[in-house]
C-alpha cells in the first residue's frame, strides 16, 4: 500500500471499490478465535497504540477476495473483502 498519507488513502477508497477487480475467492480456515492486525507492517502492540483495525475472527471459515488498485498516481491499495460465512464461529 503507498499513499501521499492516511488521509489521501481514505479519500481514494470510493475510486479504488469501484476500478476493483477482485480475485478468486479464498477461505481463511480458523481453528480457533483470532484478533488479527489489519495492517501487517505494524506489530499487534504497536497497532494497538496506533488505534488500527483489527478483526476479532472466531473460528470456522472465513471467505475472502483482494484486490490491487491504483486508484490515483500517487495511491496503491491492497483491498481485501472478508464475508461473512454460516459456519464461522463454529468449531471445525
Amino acid at each position: 500500500m503507498a499513499a501521499e498519507s492516511a488521509e489521501a488513502t481514505v479519500a481514494a477508497a470510493p475510486r479504488a471499490l469501484q476500478l476493483a477487480e477482485w480475485e478468486e475467492e479464498l477461505v481463511w480456515e480458523m481453528t480457533c478465535r483470532a484478533t488479527h492486525p489489519f495492517d501487517d507492517h505494524w506489530t499487534t502492540e504497536e497497532s494497538a497504540a496506533e488505534g488500527r483495525l483489527r478483526l476479532d475472527l472466531p473460528a470456522g471459515r472465513h471467505p475472502v477476495r483482494a484486490a490491487f488498485v491504483e486508484p490515483d498516481p500517487e495511491t496503491t491499495l491492497v483491498l481485501v473483502r472478508l464475508f461473512e460465512r454460516a459456519d464461522a464461529g463454529r468449531r471445525p
